[in-house]
């Protein structure tokens, strides 16, 4: 049994020696044949976001489902008016059955200030990346947009909270749609301690944030939704009662 772990162990370090990472063809002009990525970065009422730097690539995936190679295709920023758009020639086996044979797919990378932009969840365990997927054929467009939510607050006062029954909760999550095609949320979240809870929450500058009302009172479970708009550069105050 310890002879087959030590197999392992070798067999992933050679997996892992084999990665290979190709810069050679980045930014490589297309001339025939070509696939394009394109979109447009927006904030709060749909505004354009100028200089987000955007990345494509190509991965294949190892034994284990593990990458083996890395192929570099682009790298660009969003103009003014928040468009980027990404010209390129996909290799032989980077698409349709080929590259679904060796678990080939494409992947849109970007990256955003956190501190003026609310932070996407998602984009933090991917580490920015959106999976474009699997490409069928050349001469394909593929647009995808993305929204990020400018950052603000909300300031939040729950009261009157009590727990005269175990499991009984009070609490508000803040959210807005964000990511590529807004598929994507980001906001805030604030739960009651006792009977006036106050707290600033992650908002969505100058657009509408949905606040979702979660309620447990004496057993019994409630969920209501309203809507706030958000300026930047001030903070809004509500309040709920429990």
């Amino acid at each position: 049994m310890k002879g087959n772990y030590i197999h392992l162990i070798l067999l992933l370090f050679l997996c892992s020696s084999c990665w290979q990472e190709d810069f050679d063809s980045l930014n490589e002009e297309c001339t025939s044949g070509c696939t394009v990525i394109s979109g447009k970065f927006t904030t709060k009422t749909n505004e354009p976001v100028a200089n987000i730097p955007v990345g494509l690539r190509f991965e294949n995936k190892g034994t284990f489902g593990m990458t083996s190679s890395t192929r570099h295709i682009a790298s660009t920023k969003t103009d003014a008016n928040g468009n980027y758009y990404i010209k390129f020639r996909l290799r032989d086996r980077e698409f349709g059955d080929s590259a679904s044979k060796y678990g080939g797919h494409v992947l849109l990378n970007f990256s955003f200030d956190k501190q003026k932009f609310l932070e996407i969840p998602w984009y933090n365990i991917s580490e920015g990346d959106e999976l474009i997927g699997s490409i069928s054929k050349r001469d394909t467009t593929i647009v995808t947009d993305f929204h990020i939510a400018t950052r603000t607050k909300i300031r939040i006062r729950l009261k009157g909270y009590s727990t005269p029954v175990p499991n009984d909760h009070f609490s508000i999550i803040t959210t807005c749609a964000v990511g590529a095609n807004k598929t994507e949320t980001s906001g805030g979240f604030i739960e009651a301690s006792g009977i006036n809870t106050e707290k600033e929450v992650d908002a969505c500058g100058n657009q509408l944030t949905t606040l979702y009302i979660r309620k447990k009172k004496n057993g019994i479970y409630t969920l209501k939704d309203t809507a706030v708009y958000a300026p930047v550069g001030q903070i809004t105050a509500v309040e709920f009662t429990y």
